[in-house]
């Protein structure tokens, strides 16, 4: 049987490294640098411009890319297009 000691201090351990983990990642995201809010207008990128639009350039729900960044601010002002907000009964 192991000393009660000897849990608290492995408890302790995986505690601080699973913290040190965590605050690691946190200071890697937040050194992510995005473009400003001319730089990444959806009007300037093209996005969903033309008839149809280029695929690059193309939001869609059913693939995610509409929760991208930066195409995200396109599906903000334009998220009725991409799928119902309410349900309509027929």
């Amino acid at each position: 049987m192991s000393h009660p000691h000897t849990f608290s201090r492995r408890l302790a351990a995986s505690i601080t490294a699973v913290l040190m983990c965590a605050m690691s990642s946190l200071t890697t995201a937040s050194t992510t640098t995005f473009p400003d809010a001319e730089a990444s207008d959806p009007a300037k990128l093209g996005w969903m411009i033309g008839s149809p639009p280029p695929p690059d350039r193309t939001v869609r729900f059913e693939d995610g890319s509409y929760f991208q960044f930066p195409a995200m601010r396109w599906s903000v002002s334009n998220f009725r297009q991409l799928m119902p907000t309410i349900n309509v009964s027929r």
